[in-house]
């Protein structure tokens, strides 16, 4: 060992990514330092590693788990979806999970979660706006009660906007299967205090077309006349006053029902009656509805016999 040398035991592999290291004599990892401002340098640098493992360490251990930006939701129901435990080592995978679940519960419009310096792992969300009350006003033709049914949005819950979005969706569909057509639904969302809000809907209601053809497919055994004759469901009378034509989708799923039982009591069991379509023909609509009627099965008759 040179004089005044000091020794200190490194890996070659740490040698050779250290740009600062020229040329020094050593044997696969013993390594003489022969110099006080290198030893000196050397010592910084030891120093330096260890508080940086030992911030890394502390960094990614979490000390603490923390939920804040709720504000109607409990935080305990919150803690419920948290996997991420106060005392152990911080796992991005572990969090994103968490984040996913929180999001889930379907309360919140954002969540993010951060880790500080000191090991304290935050979860922040937003709470989604409460719903105050829904008022719906235009509407004459449909009722109240049937458009908040298809509305889905009900007064203090979490508003979710794309909740609301496939609701005012169901409700055009609720008018068009009734035959108001072109008919439009606009929604106001007015802010309340405490992250409320009210919900306003106005319905500006189109023009009522009436049922001007009611045709079957896949019917062999009755006419569309004789089938129509089952049916409640009428096809427009151009007179005066007159009722019929008029949809009503309840009148019409009865119907089917009618048109099930004919089918039966003629002896085919195994036939089908599919869904009505409904279909906008010019100024008025017409009514499709598919048959399948299957097999036709004939009872014998039944003879009784003794000695």
């Amino acid at each position: 060992m040179p004089s005044g040398g000091v020794p200190c035991f490194t890996t070659a592999r740490e040698l050779v990514s250290r740009s600062q290291v020229n040329s020094s004599r050593f044997v696969y990892g013993l390594v003489w330092i022969t110099t006080s401002k290198t030893v000196a340098a050397f010592i910084a640098v030891v120093f330096w590693v260890a508080a940086l493992n030992g911030f890394i360490a502390a960094a990614s251990l979490v000390n603490e788990v923390r939920v804040q930006g709720n504000l109607r939701v409990e935080e305990d129901a919150i803690r419920l979806s948290i996997q991420a435990q106060q005392g152990q080592s911080f796992d991005q995978d572990v969090v994103d999970r968490d984040v996913k679940a929180i999001y889930r519960m379907g309360f919140f419009d954002d969540v993010s979660a951060d880790l500080s310096a000191d090991g304290i792992l935050t979860y922040t969300v937003k709470e989604r706006p409460y719903v105050k009350q829904v008022d719906i006003v235009g509407n004459d033709k449909v009722s109240t009660d049937d458009i908040e049914a298809a509305l889905g949005i009900r007064p203090r819950t979490a508003l979710d906007a794309s909740r609301l979005q496939e609701g005012l969706q169901r409700v055009l569909r609720v008018y068009s299967e009734a035959g108001h057509v072109n008919t439009r639904v606009d929604y106001v969302l007015t802010p309340e205090e405490n992250n409320q809000t009210v919900v306003t809907l106005t319905i500006i209601e189109g023009k009522t077309l009436r049922i001007q053809k009611i045709t079957f497919e896949g019917n062999r055994e009755f006419s569309d006349d004789e089938l129509k004759d089952v049916m409640n469901t009428k096809e427009e009378w151009f007179l005066p006053f007159s009722t019929r034509g008029i949809l009503d989708p309840d009148v019409l799923t009865n119907d089917t029902a009618l048109l099930s039982s004919l089918y039966y009591d003629h002896g085919f069991v195994d036939h089908k009656i599919d869904e009505p379509i409904i279909l906008t023909r010019g100024e008025g609509l017409e009514v499709v509805i598919r048959v399948q009627e299957g097999e036709r099965y004939r009872v014998g008759a039944v003879k009784l016999g003794g000695d």
